[in-house]
């Protein structure tokens, strides 16, 4: 009961003591305070910078190869033609100094099957006034002649050829003759030879496909011979001396035995 009433005295005393006033708060004093404080206070670590992700950009596609039409053309022979499989070719012949007459112009069409090896066919014709010349008894001389050959190459330019030959030569008689002789039967004579021919050459090829050859030699050795209006054994006797009419004999007999040689056979044209 003593605890109790002293209890309540205490209470009473201190309600009625006067109420201290708050203490401004001195607002200087509370920056320095913070100062102090974010002093004492442990740094702050530097804020880490992330790594911004990369904009990747679509792929841009390069372009093909184009070739350029522009470039310039090289005018060096591709001294390779076999080189080229399965490719043809036509090419105009030249032949200054070939039998028996000696001046030829013609065709060649060839083939090249396989890499070292061609087939060609060719056509050649030539015409020669002989009026004029001191032959006797011949007017004009035409031969036609047909080559089909295989050529094998070698170190790139190099080829060996050989084959069939054909060839067709027409004698005439000249004018004097038939005024002179109005009835001999050969005004007319054509000798025809089977043979074979076999020679050696270069050829060479640009990028353009132009194409330029030289068949430096070749030879025909005659198999056979066919002659049209043989006049040998139908010259009369009269005709001329003896010296003269064994003189046309023997000429036809060479003829028609002898190799014909052609030496620089130019062909030039394009390879397709």
């Amino acid at each position: 009961m003593k605890i109790l009433m002293m209890l309540l005295t205490s209470f009473v005393v201190y309600a009625q003591e006067p109420a201290q006033p708050l203490k401004p708060i001195d607002v200087e004093d509370a920056a320095v305070e913070n100062e102090v404080y974010n002093k004492t206070e442990t740094p702050a670590e530097p804020p880490v910078e992330t790594a911004k992700p990369v904009e990747s950009k679509p792929a841009v596609p390069s372009a093909p190869d184009v070739k350029d039409t522009n470039e310039e053309v090289t005018f060096e022979p591709q001294h390779t033609p076999n080189s080229y499989a399965s490719r043809f070719s036509i090419l105009a012949d030249i032949a200054p100094l070939s039998m028996w007459v000696p001046y030829k112009l013609g065709l060649t069409l060839g083939w090249q099957f396989q890499e070292d090896w061609a087939v060609e066919a060719s056509y050649l014709q030539g015409k020669i006034d002989l009026d004029n010349t001191g032959v006797e008894g011949v007017g004009d001389a035409k031969e036609d002649r047909i080559d089909v050959v295989i050529r094998k190459y070698f170190c790139g330019s190099f080829s060996v050829f050989g084959g069939y030959s054909y060839q067709s030569v027409n004698a005439e008689a000249s004018d004097q003759v038939r005024t002179d002789n109005p009835g001999l039967p050969f005004y007319d004579t054509t000798i025809k030879t089977h043979g074979v021919i076999a020679g050696i050459g270069n050829r060479w090829m640009w990028g353009s496909g132009f194409t330029l050859g030289v068949d430096w030699i070749s030879a025909i050795i005659p198999l056979s011979n066919k002659v049209d209006n043989d006049f040998r054994d139908l010259i009369p006797s009269d005709y001329t001396d003896a010296q003269d009419r064994k003189d046309i004999i023997d000429a036809m007999d060479k003829i028609e035995k002898t190799p014909r040689l052609t030496l620089l056979h130019l062909k030039l044209g394009w390879t397709f």
